[in-house]
């Protein structure tokens, strides 16, 4: 019958809902209370499916991504856009920090009065910290190559060819403007190895003053 369909249908639903790999919420999209949430949304912000009935979107959002959140959904709201997608913290149960990817869409469709929205949450904290953890290396390395006495050039790929480099501000004196490219890497230091680089690159040792 037409009745147990609609309850089978209900049941599938259901179950792929509730075993979705990605968190999905259902919210109002006026106050931005919960409807709902699935059980891998309620894991990554540390929040029970039933503490969600008393939170809205912004009590789990980090204060300074709330105002990106909430333009794009006044935009959706208004007709202008159909979803969006953005990359914002949210603030775990347990105080920390977590990173995630929402897609959000509306459930009312074009033309009609808005209601509610989905949003698929995506876990991006340990890509966020792996990001964070390169670019702190990447100064911590600027910084020793900066401070070196003497001249230093890392250069990348194939020098010769292309010309890319790294001049720390010590071989400056050598070298106008560093750059890179990506390859290999190679390091110079000194009047020695410099020469070496140099001469990969065709520029007339004898009249390098080092």
């Amino acid at each position: 019958s037409i009745l147990n369909e609609l309850r089978e249908s209900e049941r599938h639903y259901r179950i792929l809902f509730e075993q979705a790999a990605v968190g999905v919420a259902i919210s109002d999209s006026y106050d931005g209370s919960f409807v709902t949430v699935n059980k891998k949304y309620a894991e990554i912000v540390g929040y029970s499916k039933e503490e969600f009935l008393d939170l809205t979107f912004i009590d789990i959002s980090h204060p300074d991504d709330i105002n990106s959140d909430l333009n794009q959904l006044e935009r959706m709201v208004k007709g202008d856009i159909r979803e969006y997608t953005l990359e914002k913290r949210f603030l775990h149960k347990n105080g920390s920090i977590v990173w995630g990817k929402i897609t959000v869409s509306p459930m009312w469709l074009a033309g009609e009065q808005a209601d509610y929205h989905i949003a698929i949450l995506e876990d991006i904290t340990i890509q966020k910290e792996a990001e964070e953890e390169l670019r702190q290396s990447e100064e911590r390395y600027r910084l020793v190559m900066e401070a070196s006495p003497e001249p230093v050039v890392v250069s990348f790929g194939d020098v010769a060819a292309s010309g890319g480099y790294y001049a720390a501000a010590s071989a400056h004196k050598i070298f106008a403007e560093p750059g890179t490219i990506t390859g290999s890497i190679g390091i110079y230091t000194g009047k020695m190895a410099l020469g070496g680089l140099l001469e990969k690159l065709g520029i007339n040792i004898e009249s390098q003053a080092y």
